[in-house]
């Protein structure tokens, strides 16, 4: 009897667990939030983070779409990520990233071009993007985390990639 009841604890602990990570999905890709995160369209991008106002500020994660143009290809988007990134920041102060590493990987079946950076779309921020072409369509995922914190959400946007799942239907022509 103690066995049984052990061995329905585990299967409520885990069915809870599987119960509160839940999967963002839109029209071209899929993976999993962590909890207390949600997923707003703002524009034509999702923009993903926490639902705590302080945390918001900690970290943030973008995914973008689009219908690939002629350098929409993997090895576009890698000599593209293996360089420093540079803009201006307001005050006319010029600001360099520094390029951490760019690879190839693949998720899910997808080959995708991974690539860290510090300081490429906000100073003191870390910035991993991962880019893919699936058929026609390039897509591009953007986690982004404020360097202080790049210890903490590692592990967490590591499990967002490896969960990441890319898809396109296009439409039956007639």
């Amino acid at each position: 009897m103690k066995g049984f009841k052990a061995f329905l604890s585990i299967l409520a602990l885990s069915l809870t667990t599987q119960v509160l990570a839940k999967d963002f999905t839109n029209q071209y890709c899929q993976f999993t939030l962590p909890d207390g995160w949600n997923c707003q369209l703002e524009g034509s991008e999702w923009v993903c983070q926490s639902d705590n106002n302080d945390r918001k500020k900690e970290a943030i994660v973008i995914l973008a779409a689009k219908i690939a143009g002629p350098k929409d290809k993997l090895e576009e988007y890698q000599a593209y990520l293996k360089a420093p990134k540079t803009f201006t920041l307001p005050g006319g102060k010029t600001q360099v990233s520094e390029a951490k590493y760019t690879n190839s990987k693949t998720v899910n079946s997808q080959p995708w071009i991974d690539s860290l950076h510090l300081a490429s779309e906000v100073p003191g921020f870390y910035t991993r993007y991962l880019a893919t072409v699936k058929e026609d369509l390039g897509v591009a995922v953007t986690f982004s985390v404020a360097k202080d914190f790049y210890a903490n959400y590692q592990g967490v946007f590591d499990k967002m990639v490896e969960s990441l799942k890319v898809f396109r239907t296009k439409a039956a022509s007639g």
